[in-house]
C-alpha cells in the first residue's frame, strides 16, 4: 500500500474518531435525560448506593461535579464536595488519559462500616498481566479528610504541577492525625512528603509487579518529615530515600536513612534491584523514646542490630541479629513496677524452599530463657518440622521471671504480675517424628494474671511435663493448682502425620470448687458444688491438604460418679467454617445445680436445679437449631439475678425448645410451657418469638396475682389476685395484633375490684413511624368501653401523634375505685427545678376524644366531643363540647411554655362554661346536699396557672367562677319528706299556733304574753318560709387560691320577698377529700312584707330601709363540710324569742291589731270597770309571761 494512501486512511480514521467523540458530547448535551441521571444508571450497575447531586460536561474537556455521595457495596463511604478539571479529549482518543488539570475540595472517606472482604472459592482467575495505560496529568491538588475503622480522624491535602508516566511526577502531600497529651497541652502532629520521580521507560507499561515498576524507574527522591506543630514543638522525625539507575548500566541502587527527633540516624537502608532481585540492609539503632511526635505510636521497645533480606520472585532469604530492650514494663500495667526491664536477643537465618522453608542457627535469649536450634529445622505445610537429620529444638528456663515474657502476652491481652518458670527440655525431629528428652520438668509457681487490668488468675502452680510417645509430643499429665486444691489436670497429645496430617487429643478435668477460688469466680456457693467437677475430651484431626475438623468430644459435669450434665459430638465438625446438615450435639442433664452454668456468664447469678434436659443441636437448610429431644426442659425451684437485680424468685418452670438461628430469621419457642410458683400457675401455653423475617406467636394464660408477686412483674405488683389469657401475633410484615383479658383482679390498697377487662388491638410499625387500632373494656361495676386510633410520624428528632379515642360509654367512678388509696401522711417536698424545655419537646400532634355517656360522682355526661392540638410551644384544648348535668358544657384552653415569663416557664389558660344544667344533678356528687337545692342554672369558670414544672399546675391552679339562675329552690332542711325537714315543721306549726293563742290571749291585759306570742309567729312562719325557698334570681361569684382555698366573693340569692346574700371560704385540709373539707359563710337575710313583719317581731329589723324598702333579717353562719351543713338560724331564732321574754313592756305599749273590745275608757270617765270572764289559758300565758 502506497504512503499517500496510508496517510489518507489514518486522516480519515483520525477525523471518523474526532467526529465521533464530537457527537458523544454533542449527544451527551442533547440527548433527553440529564448526563446526572446516566451517571446514575453507572453507579446503580456498580452496586454503588448514593449519587451526584449535579455533573456537567462541555465539548471543550471541561467538566465538573458536586455534591457527590456515595456508598461502596463494601460499606465504605465516600463524599465529595466539589471536581473539576480539564480533559483533553484528543490525548484520550489517542489512548492517554490526559487531563489538562484537576481539583478535589473537601474529599472525605469514612471506613467504619467497611465489611471485611468476603473470599468466594472458585476457580483462580487467568494470570493475565496487568499494564497501566499513559496516563498525563498536569496541575492537580486534592483536600479531604479519612476516617479509619477505629474512628481515627486523619486530615490531608494533596497537590503537584505533573504526573506523566512516559517522563516524571512530583508529588506534595500533607497529613495531620491527631496528638496526645503532655500534661495539659496537647500536640498537634504533622506529616509532610516530597516525592520527585524520573522514568526511563513508561510507567507500569509493562506491568505492575514490583520488578517492573522498579524497572521502570530512572531516579528518584522522596522525604518524608513528622513533626509537632503546636506549642509543646514535641520533636520531628525524618526519612530520606534515593534510588538511581545509572545510564547504560543495568539495575537500580538506592539508600535511605531514617533520622529521630535529634537528627541521629535510627535506622540505615541499603540496596538494590537487578535483574528480579532486590536486596536490603538495615542497620538499626531505634529508641521510640527519641522519635518526637511519633513516640506515642511505637511501642516501648528499643531495637538495634543488623537485618538482611533477598527477594527473587517467590524465593526470599533472612537473617538477623537482633537486641530488643522494653525499659519499662510498668506501662503494660499498673500491677507492675516502674522500670521492670525485659531484654532479649535473636538471631537467626530463614529461607524459602520449594515447598516451605527453614530455619538455621535460631537462638532466642533473655531473663533466664533460652530457645536454641543449633541445626536446621525444615518445614513442608506441616505443623512440625521434617528434616530427618536429628535436628533438635531445646527450650530451658532458669528461675525466670515470668514478668519478663509480659511483651509477648500482652499480645493476647494478658498481664503476668508474678510467677516463676524452671525447666528444661529438648525436641529432635526425625521423619517428622518427634523424641523428647526431659531435663528438669518444666513448672511455673504462683502465677498471676490480669487481663484489662482485672485479676484473671491468683497465685497458682502448674506442672507441665513435656514427653514423646510413638511419634506423639504430648504434655501429659500436666496439672493447674491452687492452695484450694487441684484446678485442672488432664493430657494434650499431637501427633503429626505426612504432608501436613496431624491429629491431636485433649483430655480436661476441672474441680468446681476448687475454680471458686480464683478471681471471677468467688461468687460460685461453695457448699452446694462442693465435690461437682467438669471433664472433657476432644479429638481434632487434620487430613493432608485438609481443613481440621473435630472428629470426636464430650464433656460431662459429675459428682460422685454421677453425671449431671453430658454433651458429646454426634458428627464432625470442620473446622473450615462449612456446616455439617443434622445434629451435631446432643446434651442431658439430671438435677444440675444451676449455680454451676452461672458461673460462666459474668453478672448472672442462678439458683435451683436442672432436674431434666435433653436437648440437640445442629444446622439445617434454615441455619443452627437447638431443640428438646423426647421429655421437655424441666427446673425446680429457680432464681434469677441478672447485673445485680433480681427478676425470678422460686419458680418452676417445664417447656419444650425450639430454637433456630438464621441467616434471614431467628426463632426461639416454648410449647406446653408451664411456669409456677409454688403450686400456682403463672404461665401456661405457648411462645414463639421471631427476629427478622420470623413471626412471633404468643398464648399464655394464668395467675395474674401470682405474677404480679414475681420480681419482673413491675408495675404488676398493685395486682392482688386474679386470672389473665394474652394472645400476641406478629407477621412477617412486622403487624401485631394482641390481646389481653383479665378477670376478677384485686388491687393493693383499692376499694375497687376489675370483674373484666378486655384489650384487643392491632400494631403495624412503618419506615417513618407506627400506626395502632384497638377496642378496650372495663367493668368494675358498671361497663366502660371504647376504641382508639393511634398515629405516629417520625422525621428526624420530632415525632408527630395522631389520636383519635371513642369511649362508648364511661364510668368515672368505677376507674377511680380501682387507684390505689395513699394511707401516708402528705409532707413537704422541695420545690423542683423549672423545666428548659417543655415536657412534650420533639413531639407534635393532635388528640379527638368523644364520649357517648358518662357518669363521675353521680353527674351524667353525654355526647362530650374534646379535641386538642399540640405543637413546639404550646397544647391546646381546641373544643369542648357536651352535655353535663343536663345542661351544655363548652370550654377552650392553652398550656403554654413561655421560659420568659415569671415563675414559669408554663402558663396555662382556659375557660369552661356550663349553661342551662341542673342543680340537683350537679349535687349528686355530694350526698348530703342534693336534698337542699332544686332549679338550673349558668356556670362559667375561668382558670389560670402559672408554674415551673408540670407537677405544680394543679397545686397553683387559680379559678374565677361565676353561677347565675333565674328561679329555683333551696330547702334549708332538705326534702320535705326528710326526717329534718319533717321535725321543723312539726316545731313550726306547734310554735305559730301558741304564737297565735298568746296575741289572742294576751291582748292588753299582758302585752308583753301578746309580743311573746307574735316573735314566736313570726319565727315559726318564718322557719317555714326558709324550709322552701323559693327564689327568683341568684348571683354566686367564688374564686381558687393558688393555696387551693376556694373563696365564696359573694353571693346575691333573692325572691320578691326575700334577699338573702353571703360570703366565705372553703379551707383546704389535706388529710380529707373535698366534700370535707371545712367550710365557713356567713349570710344575711333582709325581706318585704310578711318577711320585714317577722323581722320586726322579732327584733331584727325596726322598719324597712328608704333605700331599698327591704327589713334586715337575721344574720346566719353555715359550717360543717358539704357532706354535714349546718347553720345556726335556729339558735338565732330562739335567741330572738327569748330576747323578746326577757325585754320589759313599755307602758302603753301593746302589740299592733291587738286591742279587745272592752279596753275603750267608760262614759264618764269614773264608771266602774266592767267585770272580764275568766281566760282560761290564762294561767299557761302568765306563766309564759314570766
Amino acid at each position: 500500500m502506497s504512503r499517500v494512501v496510508r496517510i489518507t486512511l489514518w486522516t480519515v480514521g483520525l477525523l471518523a474518531v474526532a467526529l465521533g467523540a464530537t457527537l458523544f458530547w454533542v449527544e451527551s448535551q442533547l440527548r433527553p435525560e440529564p448526563l446526572g441521571e446516566r451517571v446514575k444508571g453507572l453507579l446503580a450497575d456498580a452496586k454503588i448506593k448514593g449519587g451526584v447531586a449535579r455533573v456537567e460536561a462541555s465539548l471543550d474537556g471541561r467538566f465538573s461535579a458536586e455534591g457527590i455521595d456515595l456508598i461502596l457495596p463494601d460499606g465504605t463511604k465516600i463524599s465529595v464536595a466539589a471536581i473539576k478539571g480539564e480533559a483533553d479529549l484528543l490525548e484520550i482518543i489517542r489512548g492517554t488519559y490526559a487531563l489538562g488539570s484537576l481539583e478535589v475540595k473537601n474529599l472525605e472517606v469514612d471506613l467504619r462500616g467497611r465489611k471485611a472482604e468476603t473470599k468466594v472459592a472458585g476457580k483462580p482467575a487467568a494470570n493475565a498481566k496487568a499494564a497501566l495505560p499513559p496516563v498525563v496529568l498536569g496541575p492537580y491538588a486534592a483536600t479531604g479528610r479519612v476516617t479509619l475503622a477505629d474512628g481515627t480522624l486523619l486530615r490531608f491535602s494533596v497537590r503537584g504541577d505533573e504526573f506523566d508516566t512516559r517522563g516524571k511526577a512530583d508529588l506534595r502531600a500533607g497529613l495531620a492525625w491527631p496528638g496526645f497529651a503532655v500534661g495539659k497541652q496537647m500536640t498537634d502532629p504533622r506529616g509532610e512528603l516530597t516525592l520527585k520521580a524520573n522514568f526511563r521507560r513508561p510507567l507500569g507499561a509493562d506491568g505492575l509487579g514490583l520488578d517492573d515498576l522498579l524497572g521502570d524507574l530512572g531516579a528518584l527522591k522522596l522525604e518524608l518529615a513528622a513533626k509537632d506543630a503546636g506549642p509543646l514543638a514535641a520533636g520531628s522525625v525524618g526519612l530520606t530515600l534515593s534510588a538511581e539507575s545509572k545510564a547504560g548500566k543495568p539495575g537500580l541502587a538506592f539508600n535511605g536513612t531514617l533520622s529521630d527527633s535529634a537528627g541521629r540516624p535510627a535506622a540505615r537502608l541499603t540496596g538494590s534491584h537487578l535483574a528480579g532481585r532486590t536486596a536490603v540492609s538495615a542497620t538499626l539503632d531505634v529508641d521510640p523514646t527519641r522519635f518526637g511526635i511519633l513516640s506515642q505510636q511505637l511501642p516501648d521497645v528499643r531495637l538495634s542490630g543488623l537485618a538482611e533480606a533477598e527477594f527473587e520472585g517467590a524465593r526470599w532469604q533472612a537473617s538477623a541479629d537482633l537486641r530488643a530492650l522494653w525499659p519499662d514494663l510498668g506501662k503494660l500495667s499498673r500491677s507492675l513496677p516502674r522500670n521492670s526491664r525485659s531484654e532479649w536477643k535473636l538471631a537467626a537465618n530463614a529461607q524459602s524452599t520449594d515447598d516451605g522453608f527453614s530455619v538455621r542457627n535460631l537462638s532466642v535469649k533473655g531473663n533466664g530463657v533460652t530457645l536454641a536450634v543449633p541445626q536446621t529445622l525444615t518445614w513442608k505445610g506441616g505443623l512440625l518440622p521434617v528434616n530427618a537429620d536429628a535436628a533438635t529444638a531445646t527450650i530451658a528456663a532458669e528461675d525466670a521471671d515470668l514478668v519478663a515474657l509480659n511483651p509477648f502476652l500482652a499480645a493476647a491481652d494478658l498481664i503476668a504480675t508474678a510467677g516463676r518458670w524452671t525447666g528444661e527440655a529438648s525436641v529432635s525431629f526425625k521423619d517428622g517424628k518427634p523424641a523428647v528428652s526431659s531435663v528438669r520438668t518444666h513448672t511455673l509457681r504462683g502465677l498471676t494474671l490480669e487481663r484489662g487490668g482485672k485479676p484473671l488468675m491468683r497465685d497458682v502452680d502448674a506442672e507441665l511435663p513435656l514427653r514423646s510417645e510413638d511419634g506423639a509430643l504430648a504434655l501429659s499429665p500436666f496439672t493447674l493448682s491452687c492452695a484450694a486444691g487441684n484446678i485442672a489436670g488432664g493430657s494434650l497429645t499431637l501427633r503429626p502425620g505426612a504432608d501436613g496430617a496431624w491429629s491431636a487429643v485433649a483430655n480436661v478435668n476441672v474441680g468446681i470448687v476448687e475454680l471458686a477460688s480464683q478471681p471471677n469466680w468467688e461468687d460460685l456457693p461453695v457448699d452446694k458444688l462442693r465435690g461437682i467437677r467438669v471433664s472433657a475430651q476432644a479429638n481434632v484431626d487434620r487430613a493432608a491438604g485438609k481443613a481440621p475438623a473435630v472428629t470426636a468430644a464430650d464433656a460431662r459435669i459429675f459428682r460422685q460418679g454421677l453425671n449431671l450434665l453430658s454433651l458429646k459430638l454426634r458428627q464432625p465438625l470442620s473446622l473450615d467454617g462449612s456446616k455439617p446438615t443434622g445434629v451435631l450435639v446432643e446434651a442431658a442433664a439430671r438435677d444440675l445445680p444451676l449455680e454451676s452454668l452461672a458461673a460462666v456468664v459474668p453478672g448472672l447469678k442462678l439458683t435451683g436445679d436442672l432436674t431434666r434436659a435433653d436437648l440437640v443441636a445442629g444446622f439445617s437448610r434454615e441455619g443452627l437449631f437447638v431443640r428438646t429431644e423426647g421429655a421437655p426442659l424441666a427446673f425446680a425451684r429457680t432464681s434469677v439475678t441478672w447485673s445485680g437485680k433480681n427478676w425470678v424468685k422460686d419458680c418452676d418452670l417445664a417447656a419444650a425448645l425450639d430454637l433456630l438461628i438464621g441467616d434471614k430469621a431467628t426463632v426461639i419457642g416454648f410449647s406446653q410451657a408451664e411456669l409456677r410458683n409454688r403450686g400456682r400457675r403463672l404461665a401456661v401455653g405457648d411462645v414463639k418469638v421471631g427476629l427478622g423475617d420470623a413471626g412471633t406467636t404468643l398464648k399464655l394464660e394464668g395467675d395474674l396475682g401470682a405474677l404480679a408477686e414475681q420480681p419482673f412483674a413491675g408495675p404488676l405488683g398493685l395486682v392482688t389476685g386474679g386470672q389473665y389469657r394474652a394472645t400476641a401475633e406478629r407477621s412477617q410484615s412486622g403487624d401485631i395484633a394482641v390481646g389481653i383479658q383479665v378477670r376478677e383482679v384485686g388491687l393493693k390498697q383499692s376499694t375497687g375490684r376489675i370483674r373484666q377487662a378486655d384489650i384487643a388491638g392491632k400494631y403495624v410499625p412503618k419506615a417513618d413511624g407506627l400506626s395502632a387500632e384497638g377496642t378496650f373494656k372495663l367493668q368494675a361495676s358498671e361497663l366502660s368501653s371504647g376504641r382508639f386510633t393511634l398515629t405516629q410520624t417520625t422525621a428526624g428528632a420530632r415525632t408527630d401523634w395522631q389520636a383519635v379515642v371513642a369511649i362508648d360509654n364511661a364510668d368515672v367512678d368505677d376507674v377511680l375505685s380501682l387507684l390505689p388509696k395513699s394511707e401516708e401522711e402528705p409532707t413537704a417536698e422541695s420545690v423542683p427545678r423549672p423545666d428548659r424545655a417543655p415536657f412534650w419537646a420533639g413531639h407534635t400532634g393532635s388528640l379527638q376524644l368523644t364520649v357517648g355517656t358518662a357518669k363521675a360522682y353521680g353527674i351524667r355526661a353525654e355526647k362530650l366531643v374534646i379535641r386538642a392540638e399540640a405543637d413546639e410551644k404550646s397544647v391546646r384544648l381546641t373544643q369542648l363540647v357536651g352535655k353535663v348535668a343536663e345542661g351544655t358544657l363548652t370550654g377552650r384552653g392553652q398550656l403554654a411554655f413561655q421560659p420568659t415569663i415569671s415563675n414559669g416557664p408554663y402558663s396555662l389558660s382556659a375557660t369552661v362554661a356550663l349553661s342551662q344544667f341542673d342543680f340537683g344533678s350537679v349535687a349528686q356528687a355530694f350526698p348530703a346536699t342534693k336534698e337542699f337545692l332544686q332549679g338550673k342554672g349558668d356556670a362559667t369558670v375561668a382558670l389560670a396557672s402559672v408554674c415551673g414544672t408540670p407537677g405544680q399546675l394543679a397545686g397553683k391552679l387559680q379559678a374565677e367562677a361565676q353561677l347565675t339562675s333565674k328561679g329555683g329552690r333551696i330547702r334549708a332542711f332538705g326534702d320535705k319528706n326528710s326526717a329534718m325537714a319533717a321535725s321543723a315543721n312539726k316545731v313550726g306549726d306547734v310554735s305559730e299556733v301558741l304564737g297565735g293563742l298568746a296575741i289572742l290571749v294576751g291582748g292588753n291585759n299582758n302585752p308583753k304574753v301578746a309580743r311573746i306570742g307574735a316573735a314566736m309567729s313570726a319565727a315559726a312562719k318564718l322557719q317555714k318560709a326558709v324550709a322552701d325557698f323559693q327564689y327568683t334570681s341568684a348571683t354566686i361569684k367564688a374564686s381558687r387560691l393558688a393555696t387551693g382555698t376556694i373563696k365564696l366573693e359573694g353571693a346575691d340569692i333573692r325572691s320578691e320577698t326575700l334577699h338573702l346574700t353571703a360570703k366565705g371560704s372553703i379551707n383546704v385540709d389535706p388529710r380529707l377529700g373535698f366534700a370535707d373539707w371545712p367550710i365557713g359563710f356567713s349570710t344575711q337575710m333582709r325581706g318585704a312584707g310578711e318577711f320585714a313583719q317577722y323581722f320586726q317581731a322579732l327584733g331584727f329589723g325596726a322598719a324597712p330601709s328608704p333605700v331599698d324598702g327591704l327589713t334586715d333579717g337575721p344574720g346566719v353562719n353555715v359550717g360543717g363540710s358539704l357532706n354535714q351543713i349546718r347553720t345556726d338560724l335556729a339558735e338565732k331564732l330562739q335567741q330572738a324569742i327569748e330576747n323578746v321574754r326577757s325585754s320589759p313592756t313599755p307602758a302603753g305599749n301593746a302589740p299592733a291589731g291587738s286591742t279587745p273590745a272592752g279596753n275603750q275608757a267608760a262614759p264618764g270617765g269614773n264608771a266602774p270597770a266592767t267585770p272580764k270572764k275568766r281566760n282560761p289559758f290564762n294561767d299557761i300565758l302568765q306563766g309564759i309571761g314570766r
